[in-house]
């Protein structure tokens, strides 16, 4: 079984997230979209992924919006960067 290598996190852009930093990748093996992104908060230099989204996606803002819908969700419900309550 190969091993599935993700790309360098990016940022969300911080209007879709009311101004709080969440970050995703994806598959590096991804052609023009990914099929799925992790979506993932950051403390210091680590990252936690706290949800994996599953398209299909039509376009990067697909990507982008359907990622900062789930991570608005997940502060919504009282998550911080300090430790997830999933």
């Amino acid at each position: 079984m190969e091993a599935c290598i993700y790309s360098e996190p990016m940022l969300i852009p911080i209007e879709l997230t009311q101004g709080r930093e969440t970050w995703l990748d994806y598959p590096e093996s991804a052609q023009a979209l990914p099929d799925k992104v992790r979506v993932c908060t950051r403390l210091g230099g680590l990252f936690d992924v706290v949800r994996i989204v599953s398209g299909p996606f039509e376009s990067w803002g697909d990507v982008h919006q359907q990622a900062a819908d789930f991570a608005n969700k997940w502060y919504d419900r009282g998550n911080d960067l300090s430790g997830s309550t999933r």
